[in-house]
């Protein structure tokens, strides 16, 4: 919106022919686009235009003479006006204009994204003149400010991580952690630093540090692993160095996004970007793999969600105690269950305005359907459904057992724990793919076997046809991370846009050996 803003000022405001400021007038929408495109080069344009900007009576109070600048800069670097964030970085020292923290903090971020394409993919080091420029706007900064907030530390890590001082983001980041954890860019460039610096343990320690933090790797953080790995002179330890990248993928369950894969071919000058369909990869012929947690891990899961999901924040302050013993009395009576079913999430899969008797038939629907398979079949929902018309209603408690929530209360971690209590290979029947209640398990490795178990037993009802039939989006085959078979690695791609199904999931097919 500001940008908007900054934009329609100049079409409406300014003239560079006549420089003259004509009258007052809202910002519109070309201003900042058309003053870039009639080529500010002189101290004066400047001047007139960041004045203009602060006197313009209809900005309510956005550009004022602390803010526009760093507001400017940061355009030009958002939009990679480099040429003119550099004109207009001279002008403000020709101008004596004292630089604000903002306007300090978009300086190193300028000189960072000038310099980065540089350094971490092209494994270049920084130039002379620019690293001592960044070193010394830090030092300078330093005098001035010997106590920063997080978000100015944010800003000075990635220019610092060009340099040769780069491990003095190290002592920034802890610096940072005293109030907050250091955000996913701060990280990515200090180790993607550490990389290209032969500090290989540190680098592999901060990557173990971002994904324990649930922060994301940065492509840089792979650019410059691909920079570093095309110093060695050994291919055999190359391929090495580059499977254990692809095991680190695996052991987190992370995916590449294209940008990435498409360097990994550049690097490797092989692979194919390609689909899997049915659990086979339609360049190599390979079944990839389906990773599944063992009894063990199963256990220590179903303790963990009881105590972080159940116990936890989001059931406990949502509903009483007294509840809460109904729970778990129910389930040290109960048997064991085929299939746990999310009452309220079939039902309202038609929509949440649809009459009640739509509502219970389609949940009907799916009972009917587990329960003719001669399963046993749990459904969690809450206590209003049983306003359902009665005859439906009675069809589904003949079929099932139920546990109903009271109506303030959340019902799907009591679904959660229902279907771990009922054993590994419990299916689940729900579109909620839980990540709030995943999120509460701190650990990662807890969050990675918690993905497993629901990736592999969760079942989506897609729409009921005909007189009755559910018809389901079933469990992937196999597993949606980085995966070795046979001879050929598989890397899943990260999809532009957030999709409920890992169908269309496009994958990289690498074959190493040849």
């Amino acid at each position: 919106m500001i940008l908007k803003q900054l934009n329609r000022l100049y079409v409406r405001n300014y003239s560079f022919k006549k420089n003259i400021l004509p009258q007052k007038k809202q910002v519109t929408q070309n201003y900042l686009v058309e003053a870039i495109e009639n080529k500010i080069i002189t101290q004066r344009d400047w001047k007139l235009v960041r004045q203009d900007i602060i006197d313009n009576v209809d900005n309510r109070g956005q550009y004022t003479k602390n803010n526009v600048d760093s507001l400017i800069l940061g355009y030009c670097i958002k939009e990679n006006k480099f040429d003119l964030g550099s004109h207009y970085i001279n002008f403000v020292k020709e101008e004596n204009i004292s630089p604000t923290l903002a306007f300090i903090g978009k300086h190193l971020k300028f000189l960072y994204e000038v310099n980065k394409e540089k350094r971490f993919i092209n494994g270049e080091g920084c130039e002379k003149a620019e690293e001592k420029l960044i070193l010394q706007i830090y030092s300078d900064l330093r005098k001035d400010f010997p106590v920063l907030d997080s978000f100015s530390l944010e800003n000075i890590i990635p220019a610092i991580s060009l340099t040769s001082e780069w491990k003095k983001c190290i002592e920034l980041l802890k610096e940072i952690e005293f109030t907050n954890i250091p955000n996913s860019h701060a990280y990515s460039c200090t180790v993607a630093a550490a990389f290209l610096n032969n500090e290989e343990q540190l680098a592999w320690e901060l990557l173990e540090e971002i994904v324990q933090h649930g922060r994301n790797v940065e492509n840089i953080v792979f650019f410059s692993y691909f920079s570093w790995l095309r110093t060695f002179k050994n291919r055999k330890n190359t391929i090495a160095k580059l499977e254990q990248m692809f095991l680190f993928l695996q052991s987190k369950d992370l995916l590449c996004e294209l940008e990435v894969v498409e360097n990994i071919i550049n690097f490797s000058s092989k692979g194919n970007i390609t689909h899997i369909q049915k659990g086979v990869c339609q360049n190599c012929s390979n079944h990839l793999t389906k990773f599944d947690i063992n009894n063990e891990e199963f256990e220590e899961l179903k303790t963990k969600i009881f105590e972080k999901v159940i116990l936890g924040r989001d059931v406990f302050v949502k509903t009483n105690p007294q509840e809460l013993k109904l729970f778990e009395a129910f389930m040290s009576n109960s048997k064991r269950f085929d299939v746990v079913l999310d009452g309220l999430n079939i039902a309202y899969s038609a929509g949440t305005r649809q009459p009640p008797r739509v509502l219970a038939t389609l949940l009907a629907s799916v009972v009917s359907h587990f329960a003719e398979k001669n399963k046993e079949v749990l459904v969690v929902g809450r206590r209003h459904m049983t306003k359902w018309p009665r005859d439906i209603w009675s069809c589904i408690t003949e079929q099932a057992t139920v546990f109903l929530a009271q109506n303030i209360s959340q019902d799907d971690p009591y679904l959660l724990y229902c279907a771990l209590n009922s054993g590994k290979d419990t299916i689940i029947v729900t579109r909620d793919l839980m990540r709030s209640h995943k999120f509460l398990l701190n650990d990662l490795r807890l969050r990675i076997l918690f993905n497993r178990w629901l990736s592999l037993r969760q079942y989506q009802l897609v729409k009921v046809v005909g007189e009755g039939k559910p018809i389901f989006r079933h469990p992937l085959r196999y597993s949606v991370t980085a995966q070795k078979n046979g001879s050929y690695w598989h890397i899943p791609i990260k999809p532009n846009v957030s999709k409920e199904s890992d169908n269309n999931i496009q994958w990289l097919c690498l074959n190493l050996t040849t």
